[in-house]
Protein backbone atom coordinates (compact mmCIF):
# COMPACT_ATOMS: atom_id res chain seq x y z
CA UNK A 1 0.00 0.00 0.00
CA UNK A 2 1.48 3.35 -0.98
CA UNK A 3 1.65 6.32 1.32
CA UNK A 4 1.57 9.79 -0.15
CA UNK A 5 1.34 13.47 0.66
CA UNK A 6 0.13 15.82 -2.06
CA UNK A 7 1.51 19.24 -2.81
CA UNK A 8 -0.31 21.68 -5.08
CA UNK A 9 1.80 24.00 -7.23
CA UNK A 10 0.46 26.96 -9.19
CA UNK A 11 2.50 29.79 -10.63
CA UNK A 12 0.44 32.53 -9.04
CA UNK A 13 -0.29 34.21 -5.73
CA UNK A 14 -2.82 36.61 -4.37
CA UNK A 15 -1.58 40.20 -4.39
CA UNK A 16 -2.11 40.66 -0.66
CA UNK A 17 -0.38 37.38 0.22
CA UNK A 18 2.64 37.15 -2.03
CA UNK A 19 5.69 38.34 -0.03
CA UNK A 20 8.69 40.16 -1.47
CA UNK A 21 7.23 40.44 -4.95
CA UNK A 22 10.08 40.68 -7.44
CA UNK A 23 10.22 43.61 -9.82
CA UNK A 24 12.58 41.73 -12.12
CA UNK A 25 11.11 40.94 -15.54
CA UNK A 26 12.55 37.42 -15.50
CA UNK A 27 11.21 36.31 -12.09
CA UNK A 28 7.88 34.82 -11.05
CA UNK A 29 6.67 33.35 -7.78
CA UNK A 30 5.32 29.85 -7.44
CA UNK A 31 2.82 29.27 -4.65
CA UNK A 32 3.08 25.73 -3.26
CA UNK A 33 0.12 24.46 -1.30
CA UNK A 34 0.81 21.45 0.90
CA UNK A 35 -1.84 18.97 1.98
CA UNK A 36 -0.89 17.65 5.43
CA UNK A 37 -3.23 15.21 7.27
CA UNK A 38 -4.34 16.12 10.79
CA UNK A 39 -2.94 14.54 13.93
CA UNK A 40 -4.82 11.43 15.03
CA UNK A 41 -3.16 11.28 18.44
CA UNK A 42 0.28 10.38 19.73
CA UNK A 43 1.85 7.05 20.55
CA UNK A 44 4.70 6.09 22.84
CA UNK A 45 7.99 6.30 20.92
CA UNK A 46 6.01 6.28 17.69
CA UNK A 47 5.30 8.83 14.99
CA UNK A 48 1.87 10.37 14.86
CA UNK A 49 -0.08 10.49 11.61
CA UNK A 50 0.84 14.18 11.34
CA UNK A 51 4.55 13.39 11.84
CA UNK A 52 4.48 11.18 8.75
CA UNK A 53 3.54 14.11 6.52
CA UNK A 54 5.14 17.02 8.39
CA UNK A 55 7.67 19.24 6.60
CA UNK A 56 10.39 20.86 8.68
CA UNK A 57 12.48 22.11 5.77
CA UNK A 58 12.08 22.27 2.01
CA UNK A 59 14.51 22.64 -0.90
CA UNK A 60 13.47 23.28 -4.50
CA UNK A 61 15.96 22.39 -7.24
CA UNK A 62 15.39 23.43 -10.85
CA UNK A 63 16.49 21.26 -13.81
CA UNK A 64 16.16 21.73 -17.55
CA UNK A 65 14.42 19.22 -19.81
CA UNK A 66 17.66 17.27 -20.38
CA UNK A 67 18.14 16.73 -16.63
CA UNK A 68 20.86 19.32 -16.03
CA UNK A 69 20.80 21.26 -12.78
CA UNK A 70 20.17 25.00 -13.28
CA UNK A 71 19.77 26.61 -9.87
CA UNK A 72 18.34 26.25 -6.39
CA UNK A 73 15.15 28.26 -6.06
CA UNK A 74 14.90 30.94 -3.39
CA UNK A 75 12.13 30.44 -0.87
CA UNK A 76 9.94 33.51 -0.56
CA UNK A 77 9.28 33.29 3.19
CA UNK A 78 11.78 32.96 6.04
CA UNK A 79 9.78 30.14 7.64
CA UNK A 80 9.70 28.23 4.32
CA UNK A 81 6.50 26.31 5.06
CA UNK A 82 3.73 28.14 6.91
CA UNK A 83 0.03 27.30 7.07
CA UNK A 84 0.39 24.84 4.22
CA UNK A 85 1.94 27.39 1.82
CA UNK A 86 5.40 28.22 0.57
CA UNK A 87 6.42 30.79 -2.05
CA UNK A 88 9.34 30.02 -4.33
CA UNK A 89 11.01 32.45 -6.72
CA UNK A 90 11.69 31.05 -10.21
CA UNK A 91 13.27 32.45 -13.36
CA UNK A 92 11.11 32.80 -16.43
CA UNK A 93 11.95 30.80 -19.53
CA UNK A 94 13.76 33.02 -22.06
CA UNK A 95 13.45 31.08 -25.32
CA UNK A 96 10.55 28.78 -24.54
CA UNK A 97 12.71 26.19 -22.82
CA UNK A 98 11.13 23.84 -20.27
CA UNK A 99 12.18 23.25 -16.68
CA UNK A 100 11.02 20.94 -13.91
CA UNK A 101 11.26 21.08 -10.14
CA UNK A 102 12.69 18.53 -7.73
CA UNK A 103 11.50 19.04 -4.16
CA UNK A 104 13.36 17.63 -1.16
CA UNK A 105 11.72 17.76 2.27
CA UNK A 106 13.34 17.07 5.65
CA UNK A 107 16.69 16.46 3.98
CA UNK A 108 20.21 17.70 4.61
CA UNK A 109 21.18 20.85 2.72
CA UNK A 110 22.40 20.29 -0.83
CA UNK A 111 24.11 23.00 -2.91
CA UNK A 112 25.17 21.67 -6.33
CA UNK A 113 27.73 23.64 -8.31
CA UNK A 114 27.88 23.87 -12.09
CA UNK A 115 25.40 21.88 -14.15
CA UNK A 116 25.50 18.30 -12.87
CA UNK A 117 22.87 15.81 -13.97
CA UNK A 118 19.86 15.03 -11.84
CA UNK A 119 21.35 11.65 -10.91
CA UNK A 120 24.61 13.27 -9.83
CA UNK A 121 22.71 15.71 -7.62
CA UNK A 122 20.43 13.09 -6.06
CA UNK A 123 23.42 10.88 -5.26
CA UNK A 124 24.44 13.60 -2.79
CA UNK A 125 21.10 13.37 -0.97
CA UNK A 126 21.23 10.57 1.59
CA UNK A 127 19.83 10.14 5.09
CA UNK A 128 21.04 8.11 8.05
CA UNK A 129 18.65 5.30 8.95
CA UNK A 130 19.70 5.32 12.58
CA UNK A 131 18.48 6.69 15.89
CA UNK A 132 21.30 7.72 18.19
CA UNK A 133 23.65 5.40 16.33
CA UNK A 134 21.29 2.45 16.62
CA UNK A 135 19.46 0.86 13.69
CA UNK A 136 15.90 1.87 13.01
CA UNK A 137 14.72 5.12 11.42
CA UNK A 138 12.94 6.73 13.09
CA UNK A 139 11.06 5.57 16.16
CA UNK A 140 10.32 8.66 18.17
CA UNK A 141 7.41 11.07 18.16
CA UNK A 142 8.17 14.39 16.47
CA UNK A 143 10.65 12.98 13.94
CA UNK A 144 10.01 13.95 10.33
CA UNK A 145 10.52 11.68 7.35
CA UNK A 146 12.64 12.56 4.29
CA UNK A 147 10.44 13.03 1.22
CA UNK A 148 10.83 13.78 -2.47
CA UNK A 149 8.60 15.15 -5.21
CA UNK A 150 9.05 16.08 -8.87
CA UNK A 151 7.04 18.11 -11.36
CA UNK A 152 6.74 17.57 -15.10
CA UNK A 153 8.75 19.90 -17.41
CA UNK A 154 7.00 23.17 -18.17
CA UNK A 155 7.79 26.49 -19.82
CA UNK A 156 7.95 28.94 -16.91
CA UNK A 157 6.01 32.16 -17.34
CA UNK A 158 3.30 34.05 -15.49
CA UNK A 159 0.63 31.61 -16.72
CA UNK A 160 2.38 28.35 -15.89
CA UNK A 161 0.50 25.81 -13.79
CA UNK A 162 2.46 22.85 -12.47
CA UNK A 163 -0.71 21.13 -11.29
CA UNK A 164 -0.27 18.64 -8.45
CA UNK A 165 3.14 17.51 -7.28
CA UNK A 166 3.07 14.37 -5.13
CA UNK A 167 5.48 13.82 -2.27
CA UNK A 168 6.83 10.30 -1.68
CA UNK A 169 8.40 9.22 1.57
CA UNK A 170 11.93 7.85 1.39
CA UNK A 171 11.14 5.05 3.83
CA UNK A 172 8.76 2.11 4.07
CA UNK A 173 6.57 1.55 7.11
CA UNK A 174 6.11 -1.82 8.80
CA UNK A 175 3.10 -2.56 11.03
CA UNK A 176 2.82 -5.80 13.02
CA UNK A 177 -0.28 -6.97 14.86
CA UNK A 178 -2.09 -9.98 16.27
CA UNK A 179 -5.43 -10.24 14.45
CA UNK A 180 -5.63 -6.75 12.99
CA UNK A 181 -9.17 -5.55 12.38
CA UNK A 182 -9.90 -5.11 8.67
CA UNK A 183 -11.94 -2.52 6.82
CA UNK A 184 -15.40 -3.86 6.04
CA UNK A 185 -15.25 -2.32 2.59
CA UNK A 186 -12.00 -3.45 1.00
CA UNK A 187 -10.75 -5.95 3.59
CA UNK A 188 -7.49 -4.11 4.26
CA UNK A 189 -5.97 -3.08 7.58
CA UNK A 190 -6.61 0.67 8.12
CA UNK A 191 -3.60 2.90 7.60
CA UNK A 192 -3.93 5.73 10.12
CA UNK A 193 -5.18 3.88 13.19
CA UNK A 194 -4.86 0.11 12.84
CA UNK A 195 -6.36 -1.85 15.74
CA UNK A 196 -5.38 -5.41 16.67
CA UNK A 197 -7.78 -7.59 18.67
CA UNK A 198 -5.02 -9.81 20.03
CA UNK A 199 -5.34 -13.48 20.92
CA UNK A 200 -6.26 -15.51 23.98
CA UNK A 201 -3.33 -17.84 23.29
CA UNK A 202 -0.60 -15.56 21.98
CA UNK A 203 0.83 -12.31 23.32
CA UNK A 204 3.18 -10.23 21.19
CA UNK A 205 6.13 -9.07 23.33
CA UNK A 206 8.76 -7.67 20.95
CA UNK A 207 9.63 -6.95 17.33
CA UNK A 208 13.12 -6.77 15.85
CA UNK A 209 14.39 -5.95 12.36
CA UNK A 210 17.41 -7.76 10.97
CA UNK A 211 19.56 -7.04 7.90
CA UNK A 212 18.22 -3.54 7.30
CA UNK A 213 20.52 -0.80 5.97
CA UNK A 214 22.07 2.15 7.79
CA UNK A 215 21.29 4.77 5.12
CA UNK A 216 19.14 5.48 2.10
CA UNK A 217 18.56 7.99 -0.70
CA UNK A 218 16.06 10.79 -0.19
CA UNK A 219 14.97 10.39 -3.83
CA UNK A 220 15.19 7.43 -6.22
CA UNK A 221 17.92 7.78 -8.83
CA UNK A 222 15.93 6.13 -11.63
CA UNK A 223 12.42 7.28 -10.84
CA UNK A 224 9.63 6.14 -8.54
CA UNK A 225 9.08 2.38 -8.50
CA UNK A 226 12.78 1.56 -8.68
CA UNK A 227 15.03 0.83 -5.71
CA UNK A 228 18.10 3.02 -5.18
CA UNK A 229 20.63 2.11 -2.49
CA UNK A 230 23.74 4.19 -1.68
CA UNK A 231 26.98 2.39 -2.41
CA UNK A 232 28.18 3.28 1.07
CA UNK A 233 25.15 1.73 2.81
CA UNK A 234 25.99 -1.05 5.26
CA UNK A 235 23.91 -3.99 6.46
CA UNK A 236 23.29 -4.26 10.18
CA UNK A 237 24.78 -7.42 11.63
CA UNK A 238 22.54 -9.92 13.46
CA UNK A 239 23.75 -8.60 16.82
CA UNK A 240 22.88 -5.01 15.95
CA UNK A 241 19.14 -4.45 16.01
CA UNK A 242 16.52 -2.41 17.81
CA UNK A 243 13.61 -3.70 19.86
CA UNK A 244 10.36 -1.92 18.99
CA UNK A 245 7.76 -1.43 21.68
CA UNK A 246 4.53 -3.41 21.61
CA UNK A 247 1.18 -1.96 22.65
CA UNK A 248 -0.97 -4.11 24.95
CA UNK A 249 0.56 -7.43 23.81
CA UNK A 250 -1.15 -6.85 20.48
CA UNK A 251 0.64 -4.59 17.99
CA UNK A 252 3.34 -2.16 16.96
CA UNK A 253 2.44 0.47 14.36
CA UNK A 254 3.90 3.79 13.17
CA UNK A 255 7.21 2.73 14.76
CA UNK A 256 9.22 0.76 12.19
CA UNK A 257 10.44 2.78 9.20
CA UNK A 258 13.04 1.29 6.85
CA UNK A 259 15.10 2.60 3.94
CA UNK A 260 14.85 0.65 0.71
CA UNK A 261 16.32 -2.85 0.85
CA UNK A 262 16.80 -5.47 -1.85
CA UNK A 263 16.09 -9.06 -0.83
CA UNK A 264 17.26 -10.18 -4.27
CA UNK A 265 20.70 -10.12 -5.85
CA UNK A 266 21.60 -8.11 -8.96
CA UNK A 267 20.54 -11.01 -11.22
CA UNK A 268 17.14 -11.41 -9.58
CA UNK A 269 18.00 -14.44 -7.47
CA UNK A 270 16.66 -14.59 -3.92
CA UNK A 271 19.16 -13.82 -1.19
CA UNK A 272 19.87 -16.49 1.38
CA UNK A 273 17.83 -16.60 4.58
CA UNK A 274 20.82 -15.22 6.48
CA UNK A 275 21.10 -12.20 4.17
CA UNK A 276 17.47 -11.13 3.84
CA UNK A 277 15.87 -8.27 5.69
CA UNK A 278 13.33 -9.89 8.00
CA UNK A 279 11.35 -9.44 11.21
CA UNK A 280 11.82 -11.47 14.39
CA UNK A 281 8.89 -11.25 16.79
CA UNK A 282 8.90 -12.41 20.38
CA UNK A 283 5.81 -13.74 22.04
CA UNK A 284 4.17 -15.84 24.71
CA UNK A 285 2.21 -18.89 23.56
CA UNK A 286 -0.14 -20.98 25.68
CA UNK A 287 -2.36 -24.01 25.06
CA UNK A 288 -4.97 -22.67 27.47
CA UNK A 289 -6.99 -19.52 26.86
CA UNK A 290 -5.67 -16.51 28.79
CA UNK A 291 -3.32 -18.61 30.94
CA UNK A 292 0.20 -17.23 30.51
CA UNK A 293 1.57 -18.26 33.92
CA UNK A 294 5.08 -19.71 33.70
CA UNK A 295 5.18 -19.23 29.92
CA UNK A 296 8.59 -18.40 28.44
CA UNK A 297 9.12 -16.00 25.55
CA UNK A 298 9.69 -17.65 22.19
CA UNK A 299 10.75 -16.11 18.88
CA UNK A 300 9.36 -16.38 15.37
CA UNK A 301 10.81 -15.26 12.06
CA UNK A 302 8.62 -13.38 9.56
CA UNK A 303 9.88 -12.77 6.01
CA UNK A 304 8.67 -10.13 3.56
CA UNK A 305 6.45 -12.34 1.39
CA UNK A 306 3.63 -11.41 -0.96
CA UNK A 307 0.34 -13.14 -1.70
CA UNK A 308 0.74 -16.88 -1.35
CA UNK A 309 3.31 -16.47 1.42
CA UNK A 310 5.83 -18.76 -0.27
CA UNK A 311 9.51 -18.16 -0.89
CA UNK A 312 8.70 -17.46 -4.53
CA UNK A 313 6.82 -14.32 -3.43
CA UNK A 314 9.81 -12.80 -1.59
CA UNK A 315 9.53 -9.00 -1.65
CA UNK A 316 12.05 -6.20 -1.86
CA UNK A 317 11.34 -3.23 0.41
CA UNK A 318 10.27 -0.12 -1.52
CA UNK A 319 10.08 3.47 -0.34
CA UNK A 320 6.67 4.95 0.39
CA UNK A 321 5.10 1.51 0.86
CA UNK A 322 3.46 -0.04 3.90
CA UNK A 323 4.09 -3.66 4.86
CA UNK A 324 1.52 -5.21 7.20
CA UNK A 325 2.26 -8.41 9.13
CA UNK A 326 -1.01 -9.73 10.52
CA UNK A 327 -0.44 -12.65 12.89
CA UNK A 328 -3.61 -14.75 12.80
CA UNK A 329 -2.29 -18.05 14.18
CA UNK A 330 0.85 -19.46 15.78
Amino acid sequence: MCLGACLFAVLSCESDECPNRSSAEDDVYISLRINVPGDAGTRTRALSVADESAIDNLQVLVFNAVDQFQYKAELGTPDAVSDGKVYVRLKKSVRGESYYLVLLANADEVNPSGNPTQTEVLEQCTFAATTGGNPGFPHSEGTTLPMWGESIPQVIDSDTNFGTISFYRAVARVDIGVNFQKDSGDGTVPDDNPVADGSKRFRLTSARVYNSLDKGYVAPLLGYGTISIPGTASVYTPDNYVDYSVNGWKQTDHEIYLPEVKNHTFDGSKKSLQERCCIIVGGLYTDTDDNFDNVSETYYRIDFLGDGKTDDTLLDIFRNHRYVFNITSV
